[in-house]
């Protein structure tokens, strides 16, 4: 098989954008339409089988599996180098099948224990992206290798996976969410407090979100509990991929002061003789 990289005219670590601008260029130069030239259409359509391949991301893998760059480029990362994760692809789908084949190898050279190495970062790394140093055992006695750069792009999420054969580890990544928040996929789910005028009147708020103050519009008449959506304000995602990025899910829970100033025991207590409202009244009586 021709190298689909090569057809596309790109390196084998660019990414989905880079290869999708690349086909559209080459594309419009190839076209039996305006080229003229006497192979322009098998050209033309072993482009489209290129790009068939190479912009889905499984059959990417397995492409790069099965045939690859050459192994000078294919080399594993050495102590001291940066590598970030979608140079690899990674992802629970995308590096299945390399995963297994690396933790079969691992058992049947004796080393099932102490291969798989956790990345762990905040929920906020998530949403931003960050950079993780990664210790390595010097080969030699009395010598100490340097740790890995790895590049965690904005979207990470829990359970992507990195294979570095060369080191003998598998990294697995982390992402720790504060108590209270949950990640469901792409989706973030929180809770947050707000003030019962704030709740009967109405207001836009400033809520606490994982990665920013988020300005939330809080409509008249919210009771505790009842759940927000903030539209793309979830996980985004990966550099390249394709998809939307997640939402962001915000229970409010309405709080009620501790300790009142004299001026807002007043006011709660003028509120009290004035309103008609009874929570506890059954419907009907």
């Amino acid at each position: 098989m021709s190298n689909l990289y090569a057809i596309l005219g790109v390196k084998s670590s660019a990414t989905q954008s880079e290869i999708q601008a690349a086909y559209r260029r080459r594309a419009r130069e190839l076209h039996p339409d305006v080229n003229t030239e006497p192979d322009a259409e098998d050209r033309f359509k072993q482009l489209v089988e290129a790009y068939a391949v190479l912009k889905d991301e499984r059959r990417r893998a397995r492409y790069d599996a099965r045939e690859g760059p050459s192994p000078r480029r294919r080399r594993s990362p050495r102590a001291g180098d940066r590598i970030r994760y979608e140079d690899v692809r990674v992802g629970t789908d995308d590096l299945r099948s390399s995963v297994d084949e690396f933790l079969e190898r691992e058992r049947g050279a004796g080393r099932s224990r102490g291969s798989n190495v956790e990345l762990r970062i905040s929920l906020a790394d998530a949403y931003t992206g960050t950079t993780l140093d990664v210790p390595l055992d010097g080969r030699r006695p009395g010598r100490r290798a340097a740790p890995l750069r790895v590049e965690i792009p904005p979207g990470a999420k829990t359970g992507d996976r990195l294979v570095l054969a060369e080191q003998g580890l598998l990294l697995t990544l982390v992402v720790e969410a504060d108590e209270g928040v949950v990640v469901d996929g792409r989706d973030v789910k929180m809770t947050a407090p707000i003030t019962p005028w704030e709740a009967a009147l109405g207001r836009v708020v400033g809520i606490p979100a994982p990665h920013q103050i988020l300005k939330v519009r809080i409509p008249a008449g919210t009771n505790s509990g009842r759940v927000l959506r903030v539209r793309g304000q979830g996980l985004p995602q990966k550099p390249g991929r394709a998809g939307e990025p997640g939402d962001l899910y915000v229970e409010v829970r309405i709080e009620v002061p501790v300790e009142l100033s004299p001026e807002e025991r007043r006011l709660f207590e003028d509120l009290a003789e004035v309103s008609g409202f009874d929570p506890r009244r059954t419907v009907g009586r």
